[in-house]
This record gives C-alpha cells, sequence and structure tokens, in this order.
C-alpha cells in the first residue's frame, strides 16, 4: 500500500514534530535516552503494521535512535 495515500500529510507533519520534541527532551536529559528509543521503536513497529511508514518518519527515527551497531 502507498504510505502516503494512508498518512495524510498533516499526520504526518505532527508526527515528525513529536519526534522532533522527543530528540530535543533527549538532548536535555540523556537520562531519558533509553526509554525514547522503546518508545520509538514502537511507533516504527505501528508504522510499519499499519502501512503508514514514510521515509521522512525513517529518517527522524533514526536521529533519536543513533548510529546502528
Amino acid at each position: 500500500m502507498d504510505a502516503l495515500r494512508l498518512l495524510s500529510e498533516g499526520d504526518e507533519e505532527v508526527r515528525l514534530g513529536a519526534l522532533a520534541v522527543l530528540e530535543e527532551l533527549c538532548r536535555a536529559d540523556p537520562a531519558l535516552v533509553p526509554g525514547a528509543v522503546a518508545v520509538v521503536r514502537a511507533a516504527m513497529a505501528v508504522w510499519e503494521e499499519t502501512g503508514s511508514r514514510t521515509g521522512r518518519l525513517d529518517a527522524a527515527a533514526r536521529r533519536l535512535l543513533g548510529p546502528a551497531p
């Protein structure tokens, strides 16, 4: 399925905004990183399951997850 068809531009912007806020919170308090990583991984699983995954969301999520081991 086409993710852009399933996810309106407004919905994607809201999700990108939430990821940006989470990223800023983690910069301000590194103790939040483990919880943020769990939230981002769960969100990515939902996006995959619902077909709402987009390149922009993946890029924002990868910034929060950091470099791959």
